[in-house]
């Protein structure tokens, strides 16, 4: 193969939880610490950059970079991490927030350079808008997971894509966290299956591109979230771990294509 390239570009794509809303509740500042303490060079890719802007009104903004920090910085901190949307508002655009464009044109902005690894960690609003609001079934949700999956592929098509299962989501009654958990679970057994298939048989239409189950359902518990939804500094360093070594595992084969 052609060895090692001189950084890796690395694309973390999702909702609030790739977005993190402060460095150390950020499994991307973790991720980027552990490769940094291996001496690889990483390039950091997305649209979004630093954390959510949370000043009232202002989440139409792209992020607010956190400017002086030394083991984070500020080139490493863009990411595709949008705070509330949907796997379905990943592909098309947020009706409240068009500026902020959608999937397509992302990656369109990435054509030259594009990503060598995807991490996706994506479902956890639409299990909440569409399955427990709306009743929709969850393989509404895992389609437009694969939709997004066949898009990442066109526009990277040796890419390695993290594909996370979702963290648990721990807010509600006892009666709404039991029904969580049982569309958590079949969510995370279609996404496993579908990694499953890739890898057993790669689609024609997307030959070269791995596709990775990370399990990060079993590395974060509730205690480790802050408001029931988002890791606190020991979750997001525990998804930032699983997904080190998860790369780990693919980093031979990613350059040798």
């Amino acid at each position: 193969g052609a060895g090692m390239p001189a950084e890796l570009r690395i694309l973390p794509l999702g909702d609030s939880i790739t977005d993190g809303g402060a460095k150390t509740r950020a499994y991307r500042y973790h991720m980027h610490a552990g490769l940094s303490r291996m001496h690889r060079p990483v390039r950091w890719l997305g649209s979004m950059h630093g954390v959510y802007d949370r000043r009232t009104g202002r989440n139409a903004t792209s992020g607010t970079p956190l400017v002086d920090v030394a083991d984070w910085p500020l080139e490493a901190q863009h990411h595709e991490g949008h705070w509330g949307w949907t796997s379905l508002e990943v592909m098309r655009g947020h009706k409240k927030q068009p500026q902020r464009r959608s999937l397509n044109h992302w990656l369109e902005e990435l054509a030259s350079s594009p990503p060598h690894v995807v991490t996706v960690h994506i479902g956890t609003n639409d299990l909440t808008k569409y399955v427990l609001r709306e009743g929709r079934p969850v393989s509404s949700v895992s389609s437009h997971v694969r939709s997004i999956l066949r898009r990442l592929c066109r526009a990277a098509p040796k890419a390695t894509v993290l594909m996370a299962s979702l963290i648990p989501n721990c807010r509600g009654s006892e009666a709404a966290l039991r029904r969580r958990r049982e569309v958590e679970a079949e969510y995370n057994g279609r996404v496993s299956r579908m990694c499953e298939r890739h890898s057993l048989k790669p689609p024609t239409a997307c030959p070269r591109m791995r596709l990775q189950l990370v399990n990060l359902t079993a590395v974060v518990a509730c205690s480790m979230l802050v408001d029931g939804i988002h890791p606190g500094p020991e979750g997001a360093r525990n998804m930032a771990a699983a997904m080190v070594e998860a790369l780990q595992t693919q980093l031979g084969r990613l350059f040798d294509v």
